[in-house]
């Protein structure tokens, strides 16, 4: 018997092909975006801002910003310290206050929530800042016992109210956490009588414990301002951290104009109506003389060393050279007399 020859039509053919094209394709963009994914874990970029001048004696905010990675942000200007950040008030309160209103007595960092730090007495207020930086994902329980009042907020958010006026009482709280920093709050209140202040937590693999100084940090604020007042030119670093723990950094500078005025000596000279200033030439910028009291003429302002003419005998002028650099005035002053 023949055997019969089977024909695979041209269709069935090109179908195959495309399944297997289609199959490869699949393939390819799984294993690409695997390999992005891995490359790009990490996409947060940090901007310190643009650079500024700034007056001797002034003061200006700097303002970073972030992009990419994961929000929120948290921001640290010029280095992080382990510890926490804290603020001291005085004030006579029943529930806690609304720090937002008030101004602190004194600032400063410390290692742990520590209400110690400052002294203890009574009629006083604390907040603690700062960062706890979470090992592993999952679900975590947070406690404060004090005396008196206590709250307790994670990424702005409260888990824990122990407020008002008693003794030494535990309250507890959840929040459910990503791996990596999340920011952290306590605030507290002293009435009168004892004051004390205990914060732990447990989670996943941790009993309940005091939470430990080395997962608390100051590296990095959910506040992405910094005020400074420079007295010298320099560079300023902000590192951002998003909340997988990814960093970026980026830098400004700040340049404090370097020159100082000086007008010279105090000039006296008897039965001369006439003067030569003796100012030092600014090493950067300009320089005007002005008058500030009684009569002469500058015959030339914006010349250090001047003649003044026309000072009438036994009178007196006072004079001040201006040094004006990057939009930055300095000044001083000098007396010229006419002795009789």
């Amino acid at each position: 018997m023949m055997k019969r020859k089977v024909h695979i039509p041209m269709l069935s053919r090109f179908s195959n092909f495309l399944n297997l094209f289609s199959s490869l394709i699949i393939i390819f963009f799984f294993l690409f975006s695997f390999i992005s994914e891995g490359n790009a874990q990490c996409t947060v970029v940090a901007n310190a801002g643009i650079d500024k001048t700034v007056c001797q004696g002034g003061n200006t905010t700097l303002a970073a910003t972030a992009s990419g990675g994961t929000a929120p942000y948290y921001y640290n200007w010029n280095g992080s310290s382990a510890g926490l950040n804290y603020a001291y008030y005085t004030g006579v309160w029943s529930t806690l206050p609304d720090f937002k209103t008030l101004t602190p007595e004194s600032t400063g960092g410390v290692n742990n929530f520590d209400i110690s730090v400052v002294g203890g007495g009574d009629y006083f207020a604390m907040k603690f800042w700062g960062n706890i930086n979470i090992a592993t994902a999952g679900t975590y329980t947070f406690y404060t016992d004090s005396d008196d009042g206590s709250k307790l907020f994670i990424d702005g958010s409260l888990v824990i109210n122990n407020d008002g006026i008693h003794a030494g009482q535990e309250r507890s709280g959840t929040k459910t956490l990503t791996a990596g920093l999340h920011f952290i709050e306590v605030q507290f209140f002293e009435r009168e009588g004892s004051e004390s202040l205990s914060v732990q937590y447990a989670g996943p693999s941790i009993s309940k414990q005091t939470i430990p100084d080395g997962i608390l940090t100051t590296a990095g604020s959910l506040d992405n301002s910094y005020s400074v007042s420079p007295t010298n030119s320099g560079t300023y670093t902000v590192t951002v951290i998003d909340s997988k723990g990814c960093t970026s950094t980026d830098a400004m500078n700040i340049t404090v104009p370097g020159s100082t005025a000086n007008a010279g000596t105090d000039i006296y000279q008897c039965n001369n109506a006439n003067f030569t200033l003796n100012a030092v030439t600014p090493s950067v910028g300009s320089g005007t003389w002005s008058v500030i009291s009684g009569t002469g003429t500058i015959i030339t302002p914006t010349n250090p060393t001047s003649t003044v003419t026309g000072v009438p005998a036994g009178s007196s002028m006072s004079l001040k050279w201006t040094i004006t650099a990057s939009g930055c005035p300095a000044t001083d002053t000098l007396v010229i007399l006419s002795v009789a």
